[in-house]
């Protein structure tokens, strides 16, 4: 399993385009873009690279469903950018330093 914290690649829609490259403000971006609906507390984006797939982990005090979520952030985002999966926990695991542990969520890929 490769995991990349530090890029994201995603094929692109068209096949005459090549594949899109973001650095981590991509990541960082699409993060942004969870945070700002109203009932998401905190979020953390990870890409699986051997399935192509942008996971999203969230806190939230309600249920929010993934269809919520993609309708929001399709404002803010392009399609690609959009996450094709999604974990509500309780609260985010956190690192030695107080940051969100993506190692530790790295384990819910797998």
């Amino acid at each position: 399993m490769h995991l990349s914290f530090s890029h994201i690649a995603w094929p692109a829609v068209q096949e005459a385009e090549s594949l899109e490259l973001l650095g981590p403000l991509g990541l960082g971006e699409i993060e942004l873009a969870a945070t700002t609906i109203d009932s998401l507390r905190n979020a953390c984006v990870l890409y699986h690279h051997a399935r192509q797939e942008i996971t999203l982990f969230f806190e939230s005090e309600e249920k929010l469903s993934p269809s919520f979520i993609r309708e929001q952030m399709a404002a803010r985002l392009p399609k690609y950018m959009l996450p094709t999966a999604f974990h509500q926990l309780e609260t985010l695991p956190l690192n030695a330093n107080g940051k969100t542990d993506r190692l530790s969520l790295a384990t819910y890929l797998a």
